[in-house]
């Protein structure tokens, strides 16, 4: 994997990814990106999750995915333009159900790449919560995308 300048801490977590079946930079792989967050008439979840992946885009944030040793995939792991390292789960209708399992994969991924805090993007849930020393904030999608 070929990582972008300034993203050098990125580049080194991922240099002996032993842990990971596949990480992808969305311009490395544009046809798997655009079939991650492509528009289905009818899906509202691919939908929300493209509105957050251009959002990040927009932001100027580098887009990649990653998929844990135990196959629990994090729909984006950013990097801002300061080098600054992010962790997104997108989840449209947030329930109980699917709380643990948009949670799941977080902690190993968040410890992977030496982060302490993860984000789940929401329709209209809003929290905290705490998953084996990773801090998560559920925030609503208005309010995401109120933010800077």
């Amino acid at each position: 994997v070929v990582f972008p300048p300034g993203a050098e801490a990125v580049a080194a977590r991922f240099a002996g990814m032993t842990g990971a079946t596949r990480i992808a930079r969305r311009e490395d792989a544009p046809d798997k990106m655009m079939e991650r967050v492509g528009v289905r008439q009818g899906d509202d979840t691919r939908l929300f999750e493209n509105i957050v992946f251009i959002e990040l885009v927009r932001r100027g944030c580098k887009v990649y995915y990653f998929r844990t040793s135990q196959g629990y995939e994090i729909d984006f792991i950013t990097v801002s333009r300061s080098g600054e390292i992010a962790l997104y789960q997108v989840c449209y209708a947030l329930s109980e159900t699917s709380r643990e399992r948009e949670v799941r994969g977080i902690p190993e991924t968040a410890a992977y790449l030496g982060i302490k805090n993860a984000t789940i993007v929401a329709a209209h849930n809003e929290g905290e919560c705490t998953v084996k020393g990773t801090h998560i904030r559920i925030v609503p999608a208005w309010k995401w995308l109120l933010e800077e």
